[in-house]
Formats: C-alpha cells, structure tokens, sequence
C-alpha cells in the first residue's frame, strides 16, 4: 500500500466526519464560508431531514482545518480533489477505505 497522497486534507476530513457525524455527501459539498476558525465554530448543513446547525470546533479540528486552508487558500470547498473539485460520495468512500487500510484496521472499511 503506498502513502496517503493528500495527508492534511484526509486527516481534516475524516476528524471533522467523525466528532460531527457527517454524512460523506455532507462532508463533501463543506464551503469555507460555513467555517469560523477564530470563533472555533462550524455550520453544519444536514441532508435527508436531520436538524442543520451550528457546531464547536475543538482546538484540532482548528488547526487541521487552518492547515487545509494553507495548502488550498482559493478555494471555496474544503475538501477538494487534485482539480480543485469538491469531493463526491465515492471519492471520500475510498479515502476511507485508503486510510483503513493504512491504519491497519483489523475490520473492512466499505
């Protein structure tokens, strides 16, 4: 298995999934404009019916997110791939399972 190609924004992504309970399509259309790093703060947008909101950020979700937004600062997406996209569904799936694997979870990953 080779090295993660994008370690900031993989690890950036799979915390913030995590601590908020994002869905990946959730996760994937994120906009900088719904992050507030200085008042430690996170616009969620909610899909298929659950309650949108807002979110603290703990201290390093900040630094991972202030990390992201160095290596990509025009961008209007998070969570972006190599053409400046916004992730879909199935890239982040397999960002997943990638990073599974690497950490040699002893379950699959779908």
């Amino acid at each position: 298995m080779g090295s993660i190609r994008y370690p900031a924004r993989d690890k950036a992504l799979l915390l913030i999934m995590f601590r908020h309970g994002l869905r990946a399509s959730e996760a994937g259309g994120m906009r900088w404009d719904a992050v507030m790093l200085n008042e430690r703060r996170l616009v969620i947008h909610r899909l298929k019916g659950s309650e949108s909101g807002q979110h603290p950020l703990q201290l390093d979700e900040v630094e991972a997110l202030k990390d992201l937004r160095e290596a990509h600062p025009g961008s209007q997406y998070l969570f972006i791939n190599e053409r400046g996209q916004y992730l879909s569904r199935a890239a982040i799936a397999k960002i997943v399972r990638r990073c599974g694997e690497a950490a040699e979870l002893p379950l699959p990953v779908p």
